[in-house]
């Protein structure tokens, strides 16, 4: 329900609320990097959380930042 409600939040810029990546986008990337491993369905409209994740997922320095374990919990985007 609260992801549902955040939709037009990651709509409204490239990364949450800005332009460019931010603190902001650097606590919610582990969130949402767990949310499949963890069987958390994205809403209906999610597509716009799952590209703004993959946005910050390719960035080296997130991959850079990953455990062995959290490495395994799903792939890199390319």
């Amino acid at each position: 329900e609260l992801l549902t409600a955040s939709v037009p939040l990651f709509k409204a810029s490239k990364f949450f609320l800005n332009p460019e990546m931010s603190l902001a986008d650097c606590a919610m990337a582990p969130i949402i990097w767990r949310l499949e491993s963890l069987d958390v369905p994205l809403p209906k409209d999610g597509k716009v959380i799952e590209d703004y994740g993959n946005r910050i997922f390719r960035n080296p320095g997130f991959i850079r930042s990953l455990t062995d374990q959290e490495k395994k919990l799903r792939s890199v985007p390319v």
